[in-house]
């Protein structure tokens, strides 16, 4: 049975700037990441991120509320649930896709990259760190 990530669809911009970010000579998103969540946060984060990319059975199921990645947050903050669903719904806007859901995790990927997302959100991130 392939694993399933429950992702709030923000996190698919993550996951596609963490994939333009392994490809740097000199990659930024994991330090960053640890320095400004901890490093249990990063690890868990960044090891779905990995399942995710080198599993091709995994499944995404999206939504815009808690998801699996928000577990290990140190914040775990409801304005943070909440606050950012305008962001999660641009995103799924521009990829066309529905919330509670399970999508092919290449699928998800492909579609987000031929989108351009990732691109902003690895500016943004680099400059954090």
């Amino acid at each position: 049975m392939p694993k399933t990530y429950t992702l709030r669809a923000h996190h698919i911009d993550a996951l596609a700037a963490y994939v333009i970010d392994s490809k740097a000579e000199k990659p930024v998103i994991p330090k960053m990441i640890e320095t400004r969540r901890g490093a249990g946060y990063a690890k868990r984060m960044l090891g779905m991120f990995d399942d995710i990319i080198n599993n091709p059975k995994t499944k995404i199921k999206l939504t815009t509320g808690f998801a699996d990645p928000c577990k290990g947050c140190p914040e775990k903050r409801e304005e943070c649930s909440t606050g950012v669903v305008q962001y999660d719904k641009k995103i799924l806007d521009k990829l066309g896709l529905e919330t509670n859901k399970a999508y092919d995790a290449p699928f998800v990927l492909k579609l987000a990259q031929s989108k351009n997302l990732g691109k902003d959100e690895y500016k943004r991130l680099k400059k954090l760190t």
